[in-house]
């Protein structure tokens, strides 16, 4: 449960933000967030599903 608060969290600073911040989502199948990276990040494809 903490987890998914620290997710959601997560996930709603990005939408607020507009960037995403290390280690946080940034793209994947009917993702509709944020996907400009932080000063020097970049965002990794895990799967189709998931990109960090």
């Amino acid at each position: 449960m903490k987890l998914a608060l620290v997710a959601l969290a997560a996930v709603s600073y990005v939408v607020a933000q507009g960037t995403v911040p290390p280690w946080g989502t940034c793209g994947g199948i009917d993702w509709t967030g944020g996907t400009v990276c932080s000063e020097g990040q970049y965002c990794h494809e895990w799967n189709p599903w998931d990109s960090t």
